[in-house]
Formats: structure tokens, sequence, C-alpha cells
């Protein structure tokens, strides 16, 4: 493979660049500044229904233990139990 080989001349601008090397940079800085959710608190969102917790109708039960006492939406969005966030360090966004 010569150096001026097409192939060779992707490989070194992704490891140059990464593997976004083909998106310009001035179009990644105003993608990532219009997806920023700037500094309000985020909210816990239900991983099957994408709602925050207030308005999730979804059945609400422990994805560990399957216990469907005093269960609440985590960072992951998957529902856990008091005790099964404990024992795992799971936050809730409250």
């Amino acid at each position: 493979m010569s150096w001026r080989d097409p192939a060779s001349t992707r490989w070194r601008k992704s490891v140059v660049f990464g593997y976004q090397w083909h998106v310009p940079r001035v179009a990644v800085n105003c993608y990532i500044a219009g997806m920023s959710a700037g500094t309000s608190r985020a909210k816990s969102r239900c991983a099957q229904c994408e709602m925050p917790e207030s308005q999730c109708e979804c059945d609400k039960f422990c994805c560990l233990c399957q216990s469907q006492l005093d269960i609440r939406i985590c960072q992951d969005g998957l529902m856990y139990c008091e005790p099964c966030r404990a024992a795992s360090d799971y936050k809730t966004s409250d």
C-alpha cells in the first residue's frame, strides 16, 4: 500500500481525526452546542416510553427482583426498588 493510495489516506485521516474525519469541524461544534441541554437538572426518562417519571404510565416493577414496592426510574432509564438501588448505587433524578 503506497502513501498515495486512497485507502491509506482514509486510514491516516481516521487515525488523526477520529471516526468523524469526514465531518467538517465547524459542523461538529455546532451540533454539540445545539444538542446541549444546558445546565438544567436532568430528569430520568423511562427506557420503554421515553417519558419523564411523572408522566410514565408503564407497569412499574424492579428490573432486577421484579418487586412492585417503592419503584423509581433511575439515570439509566430502568426501574429499580429501594433495596436494589441501594445495593447497586443507582441514583434517581431527585
